[in-house]
């Protein structure tokens, strides 16, 4: 297993590339990534043990999430019962992947970590998004809401309270 989650994050790092020199857009790296995921054949690992099985599972919940959060979207205003069950399974993905940031931290025990609030054209989102960029890790870069995070991130001192542009700035100010 280790050794495809290895390659998967090789694999994801090349998306990442293509994305960043523009042969790609935003929703063809999801879909790009979505299908690399399921090609594995992996499910979330139980007992994260590195850093790379951290950033399957954070890419596994966050592509699922996402495809939940479109599938809601397409039913909002239509049909109530569809729309609720795949916003509730958004969230749930949400959270997963929201314990999956928490458990690399511990992992890495908070160092050369740094998180900070970003610039975000979505006003919901304004205000609540931060970025956690591992410095000693590549193309690893985490987006959330989560508070509990961000009080754990305040504890170990590597928050900080001003507000920057993200290092994926066109990525997280795109729409998918």
């Amino acid at each position: 297993m280790k050794k495809n989650v290895d390659f998967y994050v090789k694999k994801r790092n090349e998306l990442i590339d293509l994305l960043d020199e523009g042969s790609i857009t935003k929703q063809e790296f999801i879909s790009k990534n979505n299908t690399l995921i399921e090609s594995f054949n992996l499910r979330p690992i139980i007992n994260i043990k590195t850093v790379n099985e951290g950033i399957f599972n954070y890419q596994y919940y966050n592509s699922k999430a996402k495809q939940y959060n479109t599938l809601a979207n397409k039913y909002k205003n239509k049909n109530a019962k569809k729309y609720n069950l795949a916003l509730n399974k958004c969230r749930n993905y949400y959270l997963e992947k929201d314990n999956t940031i928490l458990k690399i931290l511990e992992l890495i025990e908070y160092k050369n970590v740094e998180a900070y609030y970003i610039d975000i054209l979505s006003y919901r989102m304004r205000g609540n998004l931060f970025e956690v960029v591992l410095k000693d890790y590549e193309k690893m870069i985490f987006h959330t809401i989560n508070t509990k995070i961000r009080d754990k991130l305040i504890e170990h001192g590597v928050f900080d309270q001003v507000r920057k542009k993200s290092l994926i700035d066109s990525y997280v100010n795109k729409g998918y």
